[in-house]
């Protein structure tokens, strides 16, 4: 008996010690993670000595145990749970259920196990994706990739490539209604390694996919330059001519291949020019002076400039909408993101870039809508003490068809009585007013101009409205508007509105009304031209800064509502450059900095430092 006692504690002994491990006193829990460390080695230990005596392989031993946590496809009130296979690689898809206005951020998940076990199904990452779809409003997608022994590299890592190319295509993107731009890779452990591999390949192909673009581009623009039509002669009062007249070759260059692709159905006119914006795009970066942060108001993105300088008194505060034709921009752009840093440092002041949604994703208001959002809840109580701002010195600013967004918004909250608190300026930066009239005196004289052209414009802007091909070209005809839209003419009136100098020998003859084939209310709607509000609307506005520059297509927008904000009592202070052009401040970086951008740059920060 105490032979036998002996063996037992020595084979006990000869137990433990094989298996226990000293915890360090910094993990937190030791007992807990002592414990499931002994399961583990246990299972460890029982797995070799069933190998060695041939009644199972270890791997198998430990696959049959993580098999006992796997789950069946368990839907919720919040989360549509799917067994599938892309590619015949099965997946599990984690669906939010609540709806959403916005396309959603995805996750794709690849889970560790050494190669040889686990699964998405596995109890851990069922609560963890369920978790993501719920705090994320993610669309999670879990991996089953073969497993070794049975498949040997490269094969469980050639699943996991095969699963994201697949998700990644545009159909199935657009199919399970996911952001393209918010999509992250994850894995744990063996996961994590093929997680870091499948991110290396996609980038590698993204690299020759722009490789190849940009080879395209070159020969492009090597045949475009050829093309004499278009080149614009530059005035003589254009300051840097040279440059000038090379930004804008390399601009219309950009148009006419894009209109190449459009043409011969490689990908839209827009979708060409948003990647070339997209490669401008910047970070987040803070700097010793601006904290700088993306994140969204009511699911709107905005980027936040906060000065990081302490005040005694509530800071003053300004909201920026970019330009873009609606179609393109965004605050991440660098020379929106220079401008707002610029503004937030010299006047110590609250600066909010805001995103809207875009054109043709997205047409006519939702633009207007997410603008309108994220102004009502800056101006909420709470919201201003968060951040420091004084309710009485907020203003509104926007450039082209940031400029339209601007003016619209700013209407809107001054003429609305549940809004508490009111705007204390404007500044509209070579702003885009109306849509109704599209033979002005500026778009006869810029039909071909600099930078923007009145065919490309009317493209863009007919986007904003509806992809129907035949309003653009009934604008290019000033035929596109409906007899009942006779009244609104005289807030356009540019023989009435333009000073003498602007309107020349031009002579003012009333669009022909009524030979539209189609009904859109929206062009008629003062949320989209913001020269239809009628002198009533007008006269609640508050102090106005414009800009407008002498060689812009939009120029005459901008000198109406000069005319029509004075002539109801509004403050209005009106600055014109002589040698301006379009889009001036997109043109403030090297090397494609223009002395113009910097100069309007100035006069719209000291304007606003003056004033605000």
């Amino acid at each position: 008996m105490a032979y036998k006692a002996l063996c037992l504690g020595l084979m006990c002994s000869l137990f433990v010690y094989q298996i226990y491990t000293p915890i360090p006193e910094d993990i937190e829990e030791p007992w807990k993670v002592t414990m499931l460390n002994v399961l583990v080695r246990t299972t460890e230990l029982t797995g070799t000595l069933l190998e060695k005596i041939g009644l199972m392989k270890s791997e198998e031993l430990f696959s049959r145990a993580a098999q006992a946590y796997f789950t069946k496809p368990i839907s919720d009130e919040n989360v549509t749970v799917i067994d599938t296979a892309f590619n015949g690689i099965p997946v599990r898809l984690y669906l939010p259920k609540k709806k959403s206005e916005r396309k959603r951020p995805a996750v794709i998940f690849i889970h560790g196990g050494a190669f040889v076990l686990g699964s998405c199904k596995h109890m851990a990452y069922d609560i963890v994706h369920r978790q993501m779809v719920n705090q994320l409003g993610a669309v999670v997608l879990g991996v089953d990739y073969r497993l070794a022994p049975e498949y040997q590299y490269p094969i469980p890592l050639e699943d996991s490539i095969s699963v994201t190319r697949f998700f990644l295509q545009d159909k199935i993107l657009a199919k399970y209604e996911v952001d393209p731009t918010r999509i992250c890779i994850s894995g744990d452990s063996s996961g994590g390694m093929f997680t870091a591999i499948v991110t290396q390949v996609h980038s590698e192909e993204s690299e020759k996919k722009t490789m190849m673009a940009f080879k395209a581009l070159c020969v492009g623009l090597f045949c475009v330059l050829l093309v004499t039509c278009i080149y614009t002669p530059v005035p003589d009062n254009i300051e840097e001519s040279w440059k000038v007249t090379a930004l804008d070759l390399a601009v219309k260059t950009c148009s006419f291949v894009a209109m190449c692709f459009e043409n011969i159905g490689i990908m839209k006119y827009e979708e060409f020019i948003s990647i070339i914006f997209r490669l401008d795009y910047t970070l987040p970066r803070s700097d010793e002076y601006i904290t700088v942060t993306d994140t969204a108001f009511v699911d709107v993105p905005v980027r936040l400039y906060l000065p990081k300088r302490k005040s005694e008194t509530p800071r003053r505060a300004v909201i920026y909408i970019h330009g873009g034709a609606f179609c393109f921009g965004s605050f991440k752009q660098t020379s929106s993101d220079l401008l707002n840093r610029w503004t937030a440092n010299r006047l110590d002041a609250v600066v909010i870039g805001l995103d809207y949604r875009l054109t043709p994703q997205h047409h006519f208001p939702a633009q207007f809508e997410d603008s309108i959002t994220v102004v009502k809840f800056f101006l909420q109580d709470k919201i201003l003490r968060k951040y420091g701002v004084d309710p009485t010195r907020v203003c509104i600013s926007g450039d082209s068809s940031g400029g339209t967004l601007a003016a619209a918004v700013t209407q809107q909250v001054q003429n609305d009585p549940e809004i508490k608190h009111k705007i204390k300026m404007q500044a509209l930066l070579y702003p885009a007013l109306q849509v109704i009239d599209s033979r002005l005196p500026s778009h006869r004289e810029n039909e071909h101009g600099i930078v923007l052209t009145r065919d490309i414009a009317i493209k863009l802007v007919s986007l904003y409205f509806t992809k129907d091909k035949a309003l653009p070209q009934a604008m290019r005809r000033n035929q596109h508007m409906p007899l009942e839209s006779r009244p609104l003419f005289q807030f356009v009136n540019w023989s009435v509105l333009l000073p003498e100098k602007y309107r020349k020998d031009y002579v003012y003859k009333e669009p022909i009304l009524g030979r539209s084939s189609f009904s859109l209310p929206a062009l008629m709607d003062y949320r989209a031209s913001p020269l239809l509000a009628n002198d009533s609307q007008l006269q609640t506005l508050p102090q106005t800064y414009v800009l407008t520059c002498q060689y812009d297509l939009l120029r005459d927008d901008g000198l109406m509502y000069v005319s029509r904000l004075r002539s109801v009592g509004v403050q209005v202070a009106h600055d014109h450059i002589e040698d301006g052009i379009h889009a001036a401040l997109s043109f403030m970086t090297s090397p494609f900095y223009l002395q113009v951008g910097l100069r309007i740059k100035d006069m719209y920060i000291n304007w606003l430092n003056k004033n605000l």
